[in-house]
């Protein structure tokens, strides 16, 4: 599963789309990957894991399964990984396998562009049931309405109050022309980080006034601000939804987990044998692309904030993480399951493209093993008997349970769900049924009648943009989408108006005041606990067939 490569901001009229230096690291990745896992062209060969049998220079449809959302940054992304793990190729006669490139006259027809690769990738909108497996939060009430419940936490309060001078600094300096007054504050954290971010590397005179010392630890302050943030609203396991100890903030994560665990063995959700079940001969490389909020929720579930406090903090973009399926003998023949484990990777984006303070140094993006479950640092390596029973505590593996634990108003949830249906599957994957509590009746009772917009309109604004945008929804003005707090807008409140997100190199995608940004106004009350920007020591590599 990866992170996209950079792409426009989240908040703006129009669709957010990859940039160039996106597509630069989601390729770098890819690149990466296949060094790895097909050919050895790394200096290290201690890195180099390679999959048994698979296709070294084409992607073959039944080896390969790529699964994202339907928007185009995610396909982007993807496309791009796939030009570098399979790269164009023209292959010699005795090669060819497809027998429609061999013309009558025994000559050869090669793919366009020196015989570029085209992989099948899967897309699914909102409107698709495997969604949920790349974007389970995406479309849940339940999880908008915990998300809610946030915005009388007391660490949020508290942090609140604590950053009210800093987000003022920064709104009076580069967000007046995007964010109306009253949306400075933490409550828009990653929205405002995100936008900063990006003015920052594509904005010469954003980068200018923020390239100094003091101005560099604000915009580390704005990245440390966005991790506590998010890590809440998809992180924290202890607050419920419908059914007791769901975990429901966590719901992008417990799905994933159900595609990763069915990827693996004979479970299938898109219609395909799985590895496990033909011995090797499918699903040799599985890829999901997706957003951040999906791996903070996954991390979470694997309990990898025990062993790394940086598992609680934003992943870069191009990050991804691996499950590796291997074994430990020679043999040419498939293994038995109880021969088989699993290890886990996280590699924390690319070396590509522009350096950020609040980005990760070098040495921490390393393709590093990291033991799941709460095992010990030594204990990377998991028995396969092992994992699946421990990612079956922790995965919602039917989009039943899903529509259920979620309330979902989603168009396929009325073929999955009835009224005398069993609830979304406890953490022991078995059925059950509980009554709602009344004040989450209550919200979803008046979604029922104010209709899916007003809860669009609360992810929207309040907790980072959570609903992918499409295209007709952003060509109405502004008024139109309710405004900045949707039916429950004061007269006091302001509109959101939302000029183009992409800001053109050097040119004012920011109205930038000629103070510079410095840190005396910024609160700065907190101890900084969990981010990747942070440097973490290096740990031997482990090599497995995969």
């Amino acid at each position: 599963f990866a992170r996209t490569g950079e792409r426009t901001p989240i908040v703006g009229p129009d669709d957010v789309r990859l940039t160039s230096t996106g597509a630069q690291q989601a390729f770098s990745l890819g690149q990466q990957f296949r060094d790895r896992y097909v050919v050895n062209n790394d200096s290290n060969s201690n890195a180099f894991a390679p999959i048994n049998n698979l296709n070294t220079n084409r992607a073959d449809r039944e080896e390969t399964v790529i699964l994202v959302p339907d928007n185009e940054y995610f396909q982007g992304s993807a496309q791009a990984f796939m030009q570098s793990f399979y790269p164009p190729h023209k292959p010699e006669v005795e090669e060819i396998t497809d027998l429609s490139q061999i013309l009558s006259d025994s000559s050869v027809v090669d793919n366009p562009l020196n015989g570029y690769i085209y992989p099948l990738i899967h897309t699914s909108s909102d409107l698709d049931p495997n969604s949920i497996f790349v974007a389970g939060a995406d479309n849940c009430v339940t999880w908008a309405v915990s998300g809610s419940e946030y915005l009388g936490d007391p660490q949020f309060l508290a942090t609140q109050n604590a950053t009210v001078n800093l987000y003022d600094m920064i709104g009076i300096d580069v967000l007046a022309s995007l964010f109306p007054e009253g949306s400075w504050g933490y409550y828009n954290a990653y929205a405002i980080y995100d936008y900063v971010r990006y003015q920052y590397v594509h904005n010469s005179t954003v980068f200018k006034m923020f390239n100094d010392t003091a101005s560099l630890a604000v915009l580390s302050e704005l990245r440390w601000l966005a991790d506590q943030h998010e890590w809440a609203l998809n992180g924290d396991q202890s607050p419920s939804g419908i059914t007791e100890g769901d975990k429901i903030r966590t719901i992008g994560g417990q799905t994933l987990a159900a595609k990763i665990l069915g990827f693996l063995q004979n479970v299938s959700f898109l219609n395909v044998d799985h590895n496990v079940a033909t011995s090797g001969a499918t699903n040799k490389l599985n890829l999901m692309v997706g957003e951040y909020d999906v791996m903070l929720a996954l991390f979470s579930l694997l309990s990898l904030p025990e062993i790394n406090p940086d598992f609680m903090g934003l992943p870069d973009f191009g990050s991804a993480l691996v499950f590796e399926l291997f074994d430990l003998t020679a043999n040419s023949t498939y293994p038995n399951s109880e021969d088989l484990w699993v290890r886990f990777y996280f590699q924390n984006g690319t070396s590509y493209g522009p350096g950020l303070p609040t980005d990760s140094p070098d040495d921490s993006r390393d393709y590093q093993a990291y033991p799941m479950f709460g095992l010990g640092p030594s204990q990377t390596s998991m028995p396969w008997a092992d994992f699946e029973v421990a990612m079956d505590q922790i995965m919602l593996s039917d989009v039943g349970g899903w529509c259920d634990a979620c309330s979902a108003f989603s168009v396929f949830c009325a073929a999955y769900t009835s009224d005398d249906s069993s609830s979304a599957l406890d953490s022991s994957g078995s059925g059950s049924h509980s009554n709602m509590s009344p004040q989450v009746a209550g919200v979803i009772g008046a979604a029922v009648t104010l209709g899916v917009t007003l809860i669009a309109a609360l992810l929207l604004l309040l907790f980072g943009v959570r609903f992918r945008r499409q295209q007709n929804a952003w060509s109405k003005k502004p008024s139109d989408l309710g405004g900045f707090k949707g039916s429950a807008k004061l007269a006091s409140d302001q509109d959101l108006t939302l000029p183009k997100n992409g800001a053109p190199m050097g040119k004012g995608g920011a109205t930038v005041q000629s103070e510079a940004v410095g840190v005396a106004g910024a609160a700065r009350g907190h101890e900084r606990v969990g981010s990747w920007e942070l440097k973490e020591p290096s740990s031997p590599r482990s090599i497995g067939e995969s």
